[in-house]
């Protein structure tokens, strides 16, 4: 599905505090709620169970996962996710900005089960050795989303 040329577009800064902005300004979400955008932009499609065992991790966590879609929904002013939708997939008018300075997902490693998988993409967002080109490349490989797929 094409995105109309007014579509607005929403940031998920990767660097600094998680957070989505809306033309340079902040939307107000809940911690679990930007977790969950950011683990899709990041690791791609997820299926309901395995968000809601991360998040919440109880009974009743499938229809927690649910009020949460909801509040997402009310919070951005639209649809994020159609009904039933499993996997869930990251709308193509929310996106990933791998530039900026600070703490890669800076305050989500205190969200549910989150620490582990907070930690690992800190590791592969360090700064490694090379030439700046290199950087550059990894940076513009980094954002790239599915379906995209490389081969090297």
């Amino acid at each position: 599905m094409k995105r109309a040329l007014n579509d607005p577009v929403y940031a998920l800064p990767l660097c600094g505090r998680a957070r989505v902005l809306y033309q340079g300004k902040e939307v107000r979400l809940s911690r679990k709620g930007l977790a969950l955008l950011y683990y899709l932009a990041l690791e791609g499609p997820t299926s309901r169970a395995r968000l809601a065992d991360l998040l919440y991790g109880h009974g009743s966590a499938l229809q927690n996962l649910r009020v949460e879609l909801h509040r997402l929904g009310q919070a951005l002013g639209r649809e994020v996710f159609p009904k039933g939708q499993d996997p869930l997939v990251l709308p193509p008018w929310l996106r990933l900005e791998t530039s900026g300075h600070g703490e890669v997902l800076e305050g989500l490693e205190e969200v549910g089960g989150l620490e582990e998988w907070v930690l690992e993409v800190r590791a592969r967002h360090e700064p490694a050795p090379g030439l700046p080109w290199r950087q550059e490349l990894l940076r513009e490989l980094a954002s790239l989303r599915p379906p995209f797929l490389l081969v090297l």
